[in-house]
């Protein structure tokens, strides 16, 4: 599993890797407590400045490296393969990117993510029913306290009954606030019979 083409060796081995999905009360699903409800929540490595996780981040994001997203995705199923929250959902929803900032990055970071989870573990993906309303300012760049604001409203649905009684599982790249997680899942709540679980790559201190 480990390819040095993606991380080298030394940078996989002091991966900061949070074993979250053994803590049902673990620090990603306590964000979003009292917010929406979840089934649970989960985030492969902590996210901290400086760090290493900062720099595969960024490669993933900016850099033009989604591959390593999905080398990521597909390493963190490994880990999680026989939990059976996690590993036994539906459907995967990856977080969707307005069409003009997909234009400008040329792909959707949480899409690969969720692909590296989808390919280990034979969950299908679906890309057509969340989808992204509005194009955001980057929450990076906004006040932590006015992020909710920056994402409200920002996802619509469309064919809602694929995920009718569905156990789905919401993928994104990094959990700050959950501002955009919850704003995203405030949408999903008006299908019949849902249930929502929360998967990121990383999970912001």
């Amino acid at each position: 599993m480990i390819h040095e083409h993606y991380i080298c060796l030394h940078c996989h081995y002091h991966l900061p890797i949070t074993n979250f999905h053994r803590d049902p009360k673990n620090a990603s699903v306590q964000r979003l407590w009292g917010k929406v409800p979840v089934e649970g929540a989960t985030s492969f490595l902590y996210f901290r400045p400086d760090t290493l996780v900062k720099n595969l981040l960024i490669k993933i994001k900016y850099k033009n490296h989604p591959h390593l997203a999905q080398y990521l995705g597909k390493y963190y199923a490994t880990i999680v393969e026989s939990h059976p929250l996690y590993s036994q959902v539906d459907l995967i929803l990856p977080i969707p990117l307005h069409a003009k900032r997909f234009a400008k990055r040329g792909y959707n970071q949480s899409w690969y993510i969720a692909k590296g989870w989808s390919t280990h573990l034979n969950i299908p993906i679906e890309k057509k029913c969340l989808l992204r309303r509005s194009a955001s300012i980057s929450q990076t760049k906004v006040r932590k306290n006015e992020r909710f604001e920056n994402v409200k409203d920002a996802f619509h649905l469309k064919n809602q009954k694929l995920l009718e009684n569905k156990h789905v599982l919401i993928i994104d790249d990094v959990l700050t606030t959950g501002s955009t997680l919850e704003s995203s899942i405030q949408t999903l709540l008006s299908v019949e019979g849902i249930r929502i679980s929360v998967l990121t790559l990383a999970r912001a201190h």
